[in-house]
């Protein structure tokens, strides 16, 4: 995934200046942008999919400066990117090859005091793609780095494998704050 050793050691203290960084908020700006991520696959190509989206989210989805293949919006205040083909390789537990498509929010700076809301908007994202679209599952990152839940259908509910348990809230926001927490 890393060109050199060296460039694996700078990204991986980067990865984690972030994290501690991320971890300390408490409403005070943090200098780096934070990326929560969400892998799925789904049988609709990129057009539909933003198409379904729409009517399901509520979201309006535009390519990124031109660029087709990178839908994106503001939701909630953050900003939301859809990709297909999103060139992610696997990286020790995160299996990004397995997945199509990425749905990703990213809180620049100026957004900073919107990351305490940033990991469950995307974990209630998920669920609203699993009900509303039948995705059965997925991967919810952090950074492209840390994987926080793996979601399958299991005995017909909606399960994480990371906290071995049933997808319900406000209780998954615990199981993934603690599954930061731990990283």
């Amino acid at each position: 995934m890393y060109a050199s050793r060296r460039t694996r050691a700078v990204v991986m203290a980067n990865h984690a200046r972030r994290l501690r960084d991320f971890k300390r908020f408490c409403g005070k700006r943090i200098l780096v942008s934070i990326t929560v991520q969400y892998l799925f696959n789904a049988e609709d190509d990129l057009t539909t999919l933003v198409s379904r989206f729409r009517s399901i989210i509520g979201v309006n989805f535009a390519p990124y400066e031109g660029d087709c293949a990178d839908q994106f919006c503001r939701f909630l205040g953050m900003e939301l990117t859809l990709q297909r083909d999103h060139g992610l390789e696997n990286d020790r537990e995160c299996n990004f090859e397995d997945y199509a498509y990425i749905l990703d929010t990213r809180t620049p700076i100026p957004d900073g005091d919107l990351r305490p809301i940033q990991m469950e908007t995307m974990a209630i994202l998920a669920f609203l793609l699993h009900k509303r679209l039948s995705i059965s599952n997925g991967l919810l990152a952090f950074d492209a780095q840390v994987p926080l839940a793996r979601y399958e259908v299991r005995d017909g509910a909606w399960y994480d494998l990371i906290s071995n348990s049933n997808v319900d809230f406000p209780g998954h926001f615990q199981n993934l704050r603690s599954r930061f927490d731990r990283s």
